[in-house]
């Protein structure tokens, strides 16, 4: 069986990987949102 301890770190990494990809996933969202309404709008945004 695992021990308690063990499946707490494991779970702990596996959040924090998670969230890692979750910022990345924003921070490509957001960039490419950025530059699609730049691309409709150039003059709101430099």
């Amino acid at each position: 069986g695992f021990m308690p301890r063990t499946l707490l770190q494991s779970h702990s990494r596996f959040l924090n990987l998670l969230c890692g990809l979750f910022q990345t996933i924003s921070i490509v969202i957001e960039s490419t949102l950025h530059v699609l309404w730049s691309g409709v709008t150039p003059n709101t945004y430099l």
